[in-house]
């Protein structure tokens, strides 16, 4: 009998130290892993400059997806974004543009 109880001891106090484990790591893994939560600037209209400095001061990151003639919009300039102004999105993320080429 106390083979058995001991038996059952051992596993209970094992199973009870792995959960305590597990619970720590995934504590530590959301703590680690936060990051702040910003709003996309409006790009359109801008520079790549201007709008390189706006994201960095919001721990954004630009990404130029891509070059399309608008007759709108001066060369060197943003036309659109990937993601709407105003949407929240997590710091470091990229924000994709495409870039006036000028007009045709």
């Amino acid at each position: 009998m106390k083979a058995v109880s001991k038996i059952a001891k051992f596993s209970l106090y094992s199973l009870a130290f792995v959960l305590v484990v597990l619970l720590f790591a995934y504590i530590t893994f959301k703590l680690l892993s936060f990051s702040r939560t910003v709003d996309v600037p409006d790009l359109s209209g801008k520079s790549i400059i201007e709008a390189n400095e706006l994201l960095s001061r919001k721990g954004l990151n630009l990404k130029i997806e891509g070059e399309d003639y608008d007759s709108d919009v001066l060369a060197g300039h943003i036309i659109r974004q990937d993601l709407p102004f105003g949407s929240r999105v997590k710091e470091q993320r990229g924000i994709r543009v495409f870039v006036s080429k000028g007009p045709r």
